[in-house]
């Protein structure tokens, strides 16, 4: 009986391992552990197989080889019902990967796992302004055993770096183009005038050599020897930017005149609109383009106070602003909600600035703290007053705290002060001094770890010098 159902035991785990060996090797080819995940079943498959030649040739037949044949039965089909997606296992929370994503997704996420999310801002000339550089938790990591994230967000390419300018003597205006966007360089004019030099090249430069990208460089380009005069097919300059519009007129001896007005969809310092429209002849001798450059939104402040953190996340992306939250204990505003924002309805902004959301902890009530240290930096970052004690006491060392008032748990109240008693370790019995030589007495004080402090004075009877006379404490 126990040879029969272990045939059949054996030839179920047979199956199992060949259909699981077959679903490993067609459908988890698209996986990213892949050829680890082949390895593995096919080590599992070897083992098996050894394992079914083995009792097939043993005649002797236990309890113990159908209870294991039945637990790797059991181990096979686990495995298998899960790899397909009919079992469903509870997952732990782990950290993205933040890296070029917007701070809307990394504070969704935050929300959702109560988890505190800390911004700054750098400069980046790869990463997209808002979009996040790096964080300091490594992705992962389980939720549970982190507080808070802190992440950086690109604000752009910084202006005042540093770049080395070299001589465009000679340089052609398209290569001058793709410099000046390739190194963030914002303050530059060129201006076209009459040379034998080759159509377009560049013949001078006001300077070379280190710069920050927001300094002045004027460039002079050949325009040819005589200004055209021939009228030119007019190009799409809207959504490009002031520079390069402004070069694309003066190479074709165009004359223009630019006007500035907010834009809602139109980056600051580009072209919302031009007067002569895109294939229409220009001629250089009589015709004025006019360009409508933008100045950015004209961002009026709406009601933030009635909007969702995350509603005001995506309004400050969509204004180029900036943001960041600082967290405050309210007594009536429940933790999570909205305390202040630093600017109110109506208010009107400039793109770059930043909104400052205070965000409530809840009540404020009373946590365990380890060391006075530790009370103190939480009492000064939440402006908390509270007033120190000092205590001798035999059971708490020296700088433990006693105790503190109100006790942890309590609810505080605004305008309350903490009392905080700090041991001064055990109480010291003040030895007589009376009698005793000065050198004695500084080494006793220090033993005691006990300040103490000398007094001269001049003596008639038969009392040797540092002798001590009398003491204030006993």
């Amino acid at each position: 009986m126990k040879r029969r159902s272990l045939n059949i035991s054996l030839g179920i785990l047979f199956i199992l391992i060949l259909i699981y060996f077959i679903y490993k090797i067609i459908g988890g080819n698209n996986t990213v552990d892949y050829i680890a995940s082949i390895i593995s079943v096919s080590l599992l498959s070897l083992f098996i197989l050894v394992f079914i030649a083995i009792l097939i040739k043993n005649k002797k037949i236990s309890s113990v080889f159908l209870i294991a044949n039945i637990m790797l039965i059991i181990f096979i089909s686990f495995n298998l019902l899960y790899d397909i997606g009919i079992i469903q296992l509870p997952k732990q929370a782990t950290v993205k990967d933040f890296s070029n994503q917007t701070i809307t997704e990394a504070l969704k996420w935050a929300e959702k796992n109560e988890i505190t999310l800390n911004i700054t801002y750098e400069n980046s000339d790869t990463v997209e302004p808002y979009n996040i550089i790096r964080q300091d938790i490594i992705p992962g990591i389980l939720t549970k055993k982190i507080k808070e994230i802190n992440i950086v967000v690109s604000d752009g390419p910084d202006y005042e770096k540093t770049v080395t300018i070299p001589s465009m003597i000679g340089w052609s205006i398209e290569e001058v183009i793709i410099f000046v966007e390739e190194n963030h360089l914002n303050n530059i004019v060129v201006d076209f005038v009459t040379s034998v030099n080759e159509k377009d090249s560049i013949i001078s430069q006001n300077s070379s050599g280190n710069m920050k990208r927001n300094d002045y460089l004027y460039l002079t380009a050949s325009i040819g020897e005589e200004m055209p005069t021939e009228s030119i097919s007019m190009i799409n300059l809207k959504n490009k930017s002031t520079f390069y519009a402004s070069v694309w007129l003066k190479r074709n001896g165009i004359k223009y005149e630019l006007k500035f007005d907010y834009s809602d969809k139109v980056l600051k310092d580009h072209v919302i609109n031009q007067n002569i429209l895109q294939e229409k002849m220009v001629n250089p001798v009589s015709d004025i383009v006019t360009l409508t450059i933008s100045k950015g939104k004209q961002i009026v402040v709406p009601n933030l106070l009635n909007m969702t953190i995350e509603e005001i996340t995506q309004w400050v992306i969509n204004n180029r602003l900036k943001i960041t939250f600082n967290d405050q204990y309210h007594e009536s505003i429940a933790l999570g909600n909205i305390v202040s924002i630093n600017y109110q309805k109506g208010d009107i902004l400039e793109e770059g600035t930043f909104i400052i959301i205070v965000v409530s902890k809840g009540k404020l009530m009373m946590p365990k703290f380890n060391t006075a240290l530790e009370f103190k930096e939480w009492a000064e970052k939440y402006n908390i007053p509270y007033q120190e004690n000092y205590q001798f006491d035999k059971d708490f060392e020296q700088g433990k705290i006693i105790k503190i008032t109100p006790k942890i748990g309590d609810v505080i109240k605004e305008g309350d002060t903490i009392n905080i008693y700090i041991s001064h370790g055990a109480p010291v019995t003040v030895p007589n001094f009376v009698g005793k030589s000065k050198t004695v007495i500084t080494n006793e004080c220090r033993n005691l770890d006990i300040s103490c402090n000398f007094i001269y004075g001049s003596y008639t009877d038969n009392i040797a010098k540092d002798i001590a006379t009398n003491q204030s404490k006993n």
